[in-house]
């Protein structure tokens, strides 16, 4: 049996975890001890003590440094992709007509976006993967900061990586969201937990949007597709497996 007082049960768990959420966030940037300034400072290498000039002149090796960023992708993207091979096969998809045509719409679009999340994880895993192997097989890089690495040296892979990684999270959320949609049979709870996940979403964008603005090696979300293109594109001129794999996806 449906729980009738759940409608209100539901909007107190979201706004629970929209105030918990922001409420930890703004906690954590009042007790950071690094100013935004200082913690682009402190990324590009200088201490506390160090100003900007000699921060800017100062050349060293941050292979270390960029073998960490593609670290933290790689494991959660790994998880991901774990979850969403094992969910893209999960939700039976009848021949028949029985289930009628929004069902079976909704069921292939579940299958869809579970594959995409699947393959985005997997690009995110490969890339960064070869790229560590590829930052120490080069030997040492000389520059002033880790984003300045990142931006001359790897600016595809680590636009790949996180492109591929954040997206492949966005359409596995919304993956489990219409699974929910669907495949609860009771419609309150069904709504509810499709408004959780919908709520989910909303947060992930909303963090990003509150990190991307303290870092200098963290573009805007919605300009990475487009960077992204533009890179690959340049990069399929002279290899062509690149041109390639975009065709293939069109097909």
């Amino acid at each position: 049996n449906c729980i009738k007082s759940f409608p209100l049960l539901f909007y107190l768990v979201f706004l629970t975890n929209s105030v918990l959420s922001f409420a930890i966030a703004n906690k954590f940037k009042q007790i950071s001890p690094l100013s935004p300034t200082k913690a682009v400072l402190k990324l590009s290498g200088g201490s506390d003590g160090d100003d900007a000039s000699s921060s800017s002149s100062e050349e060293r090796d941050y292979r270390e440094e960029a073998k960490a960023l593609f670290g933290n992708i790689r494991i959660p993207a790994a998880l991901f992709a774990g979850a969403s091979a094992g969910a893209a096969f999960a939700l039976p998809i009848s021949a028949t007509a029985t289930e009628g045509l929004k069902i079976g719409v909704i069921k292939r679009l579940y299958v869809l976006l579970m594959i995409g999340a699947l393959s985005s994880q997997i690009l995110a895993v490969v890339i960064s993967t070869l790229t560590v192997i590829s930052i120490f097989t080069r030997g040492t890089i000389l520059t002033n900061s880790v984003s300045e690495l990142m931006t001359k040296e790897y600016s595809l892979q680590w636009t790949g990586t996180r492109l591929h990684f954040l997206s492949g999270i966005l359409m596995f959320l919304a993956g489990v969201g219409i699974r929910a949609w669907i495949a609860i049979n009771c419609p309150v709870i069904s709504k509810g937990s499709l408004g959780i996940v919908i709520s989910t979403v909303f947060l992930c964008i909303a963090f990003l949007q509150e990190l991307q603005d303290e870092s200098e090696i963290l573009e805007n979300f919605w300009s990475l597709p487009g960077k992204y293109f533009k890179l690959t594109m340049a990069r399929a001129r002279g290899k062509p497996f690149f041109a390639l794999a975009f065709f293939a996806s069109f097909v």
